[in-house]
């Protein structure tokens, strides 16, 4: 199997392919608790790198709410915002600490447990716009991780190219961008707290 176009082609077709949780996805009926899971093992289940691995469990979900990262349910049903937090916590976990995604959710969580109709609509503007950013990255994503690995491959013209020394540049140049990027999105935390207050 040819390690450039064969493998990678394939993992970066595979993740573009992820889908998106829309607005619209997301049902306008309240749902318990075992009607969430099954929402998330449905919708983000691809995201999974083990099969048997959960998106969202009972005890992430009692956890969140005890965090106050979200609001707690009304008669044991979960709401469309509650849906809409979830996912956002879900994709916030993979970079940020509960700590820090309890400041970045903290003005959102007391806004919803106000139940106005407009912070309703705010949250939901919040959440289309996280959609678009989501497609975005995952597009750019694939130009610049497919430009970057034409170059990286190009330098190994002329030698006998070493698989493992590709694999661990590949690896090395994600690992580093993902850390400048989780660092800077630390520092924006820390460095706004009036606003997130």
């Amino acid at each position: 199997m040819d390690f450039k176009n064969d493998t990678l082609d394939a993992l970066l077709k595979e993740l573009s392919s992820l889908d998106v949780i829309e607005l619209s996805d997301i049902p306008n009926i309240d749902l318990y608790m075992d009607q969430i899971t099954t929402f998330f093992d449905d919708k983000l289940g691809p995201w999974k790198l083990d099969k048997e691995d959960k998106v969202l469990t009972k005890t992430m979900i009692n956890n969140y709410t005890k965090a106050d990262v979200l609001f707690p349910p009304v008669k044991k049903k979960y709401s469309k915002e509650h849906i809409i937090l979830l996912i956002l916590i879900y994709h916030l976990k993979q970079v940020l600490s509960i700590n820090e995604i309890h400041t970045l959710l903290s003005p959102i969580v007391k806004k919803n447990m106000s139940k106005t109709s407009d912070t309703h609509k705010n949250l939901h503007s919040l959440y289309e716009a996280f959609i678009k950013i989501q497609k975005e990255e995952m597009q750019g994503f694939e130009e610049r991780f497919s430009d970057k690995m034409k170059n990286l491959f190009d330098s190994f013209d002329g030698e006998e190219k070493d698989r493992y020394a590709l694999l661990f540049m590949i690896i090395m140049h994600l690992v580093i961008s993902s850390s400048i990027q989780k660092n800077f999105a630390q520092k924006l935390i820390r460095q706004f707290p009036d606003i997130l207050a």
